[in-house]
């Protein structure tokens, strides 16, 4: 299924964007990806295989902005958002 702003998240990458990482470059942009999954189905958990310490550009913060997209840069739209996404995200000290 082809990612777009309506479409339901089925076999298809989704990018997880996160505003707490240094950019960095990924094909010619430079950006604040950190990590990709492939989500087969709307439903469960969908895991990181492989995990990687990127550096954080913050020392301090509050808030911590995460944005789901597919592709194409469209959101990753679930059917029922009434269930919730939760991210679980790893610190370590160097």
């Amino acid at each position: 299924m082809q990612g777009a702003a309506g479409d339901v998240v089925s076999s298809t990458n989704v990018l997880i964007y996160c505003d707490l990482i240094i950019p960095h470059f990924v094909s010619t942009d430079n950006v604040r990806l950190f990590s990709t999954i492939i989500c087969h189905a709307q439903l469960g958990n969908h895991q990181v295989q492989n995990v990687y310490y990127l550096p954080v550009e913050k020392t301090r913060f509050q808030d911590i902005r995460i944005e789901l997209l597919v592709s194409d840069g469209g959101s990753a739209a679930f059917e029922d958002s009434k269930i919730p996404t939760k991210v679980v995200l790893h610190f370590r000290r160097v």
